[in-house]
């Protein structure tokens, strides 16, 4: 399976390879990671259960989109570790292992993340990372892989005859 890199992943991308789906119930599962300031947030070889991701992502679009959600006030004056404390977010189980938050200020998003727990490296564990990055390439990133996973997934082999 060919691995895609939508973005820059020295600030923001996100990491596809396409997945399968079962025979059982037709479920569809692919490999999508966020990849923040260089580093891939996740275990690279777990996959992700599709639904729940594309719907995860998309909702974080939403919310990039509309630049009231996301710039505060409050958010100003706070520290990167005060802030990813009290407002932190996931996607799916491929994420359970960070904790992640995004603020916008003036046109960019910081991305602010902290490693919790496996399946975070151990030397990652309790530091806090952050990134900023242009709004509009977000947007554009976000928009580029969804396009290509919704268009690619209905093709998707079986689990037993996926590669």
């Amino acid at each position: 399976m060919k691995e895609v890199i939508f973005g820059n992943p020295d600030q923001f991308a996100i990491r596809y390879i396409p997945g399968y789906k079962t025979e059982a119930d037709r479920y569809y599962y692919a490999f999508l990671h966020l990849i923040l300031g260089g580093q891939i947030i996740g275990d690279p070889e777990e996959e992700c259960f599709l639904p729940t991701w594309l719907n995860e992502v998309k909702r974080i679009n939403r919310e990039i989109l509309d630049t009231n959600v996301l710039s505060s006030k409050e958010f100003t004056d706070r520290t990167d570790k005060e802030f990813i404390e009290s407002a932190s977010f996931t996607i799916d189980e491929t994420t359970d292992g960070w904790l992640i938050a995004l603020i916008e200020n003036e046109g960019f998003l910081k991305f602010i993340w902290k490693g919790l727990r496996s399946p975070c490296p151990e030397e990652r564990i309790g530091e806090v990372y952050s990134t900023v990055v242009k709004r509009e390439d977000v947007i554009e990133t976000i928009n580029k892989c969804v396009t290509t996973v919704e268009k690619e997934f209905p093709t998707y082999q079986l689990k037993n005859n996926a590669c």
